[in-house]
């Protein structure tokens, strides 16, 4: 560097701090070559020589100026982004122009580059991401991740024997020959979270859906020798917010048959699945793309079987490769698993959706629009029943509540008119049946509520009993003795009798009413038996206020009568 001529360089710094803002830089655009120094140079030899010098921060530095402008950037920002996932979102001019019309006055008078600044400052941009954080599992087969997702270069061409055939296409065409199926090529996704083990299989289907995804869990947790060493349950399975979450069959099976814990991220949240979500980028560009650079591409077709073949050989190179933390390949990560589950195949047979249903009289209910009905129930009708439908072999099956055994729903189909078929007897029924075959073998007796000992009723009067051998019935124009005239006669013959059985009269604790103490005392007072004043009084007062003295006096009279005859 050549030396500074110092007094020329005091003399330009001296009048560069006098010049006024703005002409600083014509100053020293014009007078630095002549001293062949550079701008950073004036500077820097500048602070070393004479300090810092130059204005002072304003004390309103990292404060707006405009605070005001926050509101109005928000709204315009609410209109940029309000569009639906999926839809490009507007461009900020747009955005400034629908907030306007919506009343927010200064969204015009904002710049638009201001808009972007404040909205980037404010974190209302989507680059603007938030925390994440980072984990993975302790060992293998702990959490497997699964997901599953749209082939990006394949589709569905023609159906051939039974099997689709695919082809290579950069655009998705329709199926000519297969309009109304809409079906498209899909991949399922499995990745242990310890290892990075991948399992991956393609598919054809309208869209994602359960039993698609139950068919891959049974292939990719089985023992086979396409993705061989990987096999065994783990302890969870990591699922997004799709359909096969949300089957309840496939919950109560990881849950009672599998013994799986099901976990399901935050709908929109891909980023928590991250390990499986980045092998579809990988598969697309490593796997899928190389079809494109053989020659003659357009014209070739593959069927479902080979693609799969394909792609269990790129992922068996795949899985050879380092892992990402450890000194191992992805294969030999997982080959450290010590717990290994394996399923019973049969298990998966009992994959069900269920459904409460009632049954009518007959076993018949409705069920996912069509008539069914069970019959080896016994005593179907009015019983609330779970059905169940066989995810993978569509059997209906009928759990009776009241013992759990489970019993084979078929199509109705009606009985030939005529064929009439009994069933079983209802436990009432069989109840009733037993209970008159006692009373036919049980010997006839009158019934008598008096003969109840748990009764609490009193009566006043023992009733008659009626013989076989009672009165003789009088000849055709006679009677039966002199007959009794009138009451004094039968009260007559009813004191001779009560003074010849040598009874006691009733104690007045036993009667439960005015009404029966009085009967009584009426029923001895026409015995003859002299009552003292207390007890007439009483029955005075009573005969006045008690307005069913009228009714009682002809049941008295066939009282007494029955006393006689007895």
């Amino acid at each position: 560097m050549p030396e500074i001529d110092m007094r020329n360089f005091s003399r330009l710094v001296r009048d560069w701090e006098r010049e006024e803002h703005g002409k600083k830089g014509d100053l020293l655009a014009r007078r630095l070559p002549l001293l062949g120094m550079s701008l950073g140079t004036f500077h820097r030899e500048r602070e070393k020589r004479f300090g810092a010098t130059g204005r002072k921060a304003p004390k309103t530095k990292g404060k707006r100026k405009r605070p005001e402008y926050v509101e109005a950037v928000k709204a315009i920002i609410e209109e940029k982004y309000h569009p639906k996932k999926g839809v490009r979102a507007l461009t900020t001019a747009d955005a400034q122009i629908e907030a306007a019309r919506k009343g927010c006055g200064l969204a015009l008078a904002i710049p638009e580059g201001t808009v972007n600044r404040l909205a980037r400052e404010l974190g209302l941009h989507p680059r603007v991401q938030r925390l994440e954080a980072r984990f993975e599992a302790s060992r293998p087969n702990e959490l497997h991740q699964m997901d599953a997702s749209r082939s990006e270069s394949f589709q569905c061409h023609r159906h051939r024997g039974g099997e689709w055939v695919i082809k290579l296409s950069p655009i998705i065409f329709k199926n000519r020959d297969y309009r109304e199926m809409r079906e498209r090529v899909w991949i399922w996704q499995l990745v242990d979270d310890f290892s990075g083990f991948r399992v991956m299989r393609y598919c054809v289907a309208k869209g994602e859906n359960a039993d698609d995804g139950i068919d891959f869990l049974q292939w990719a947790w089985s023992k086979v020798e396409t993705h061989a060493p990987f096999r065994g349950l783990p302890d969870t399975l990591y699922l997004d917010q799709g359909p096969l979450n949300k089957t309840k069959a496939f919950q109560l099976f990881c849950s009672e048959a599998a013994g799986v814990r099901l976990l399901a991220h935050e709908a929109g949240r891909p980023q928590a699945t991250g390990k499986v979500e980045s092998g579809w980028k990988t598969l697309w560009r490593c796997f899928e793309a190389r079809f494109f650079r053989d020659p003659g591409w357009e014209r070739r077709e593959f069927s479902l079987a080979e693609m799969n073949q394909e792609l269990c050989w790129y992922l068996q190179e795949y899985n050879r490769t380092r892992h990402r933390r450890l000194s191992l390949s992805k294969e030999e990560a997982w080959l450290t698993v010590k717990d290994l589950v394996d399923i019973d195949p049969a298990a998966w047979g009992h994959v069900f959706h269920r459904e409460r249903r009632t049954l009518d009289a007959a076993g018949c209910f409705d069920f996912r629009g069509e008539p069914w009905q069970v019959r080896e129930m016994p005593y179907p009708g009015g019983v609330r029943v779970e059905v169940y439908l066989g995810v993978r072999g569509g059997a209906v099956l009928v759990a009776d509540p009241r013992d759990g055994r489970k019993y084979a729903a078929a199509p109705f189909e009606a009985q030939p008119a005529g064929d009439y078929r009994r069933g079983e007897r209802t436990p009432l029924e069989r109840l009733q049946e037993e209970a008159a075959g006692r009373l036919e073998a049980a010997p006839t007796r009158p019934f008598s509520f008096a003969s109840q000992a748990e009764s609490n009723v009193i009566h006043l009067v023992p009733r008659a009993e009626v013989r076989e051998s009672g009165f003789e019935m009088p000849e055709e124009g006679g009677h039966m003795g002199p007959p009794l005239q009138t009451l004094e006669e039968l009260v007559a013959g009813v004191k001779v009798l009560e003074r010849a059985a040598d009874l006691e009269p009733e104690p007045e604790e036993l009667y439960a009413s005015d009404v029966d103490w009085y009967a009584a005392m009426r029923v001895r007072q026409l015995q003859g038996e002299e009552l003292p004043e207390a007890a007439l009084g009483r029955m005075a007062l009573i005969r006045e206020e008690n307005q069913a003295y009228r009714m009682l006096k002809e049941s008295i009279e066939k009282r007494a009568r029955l006393a006689v005859c007895q």
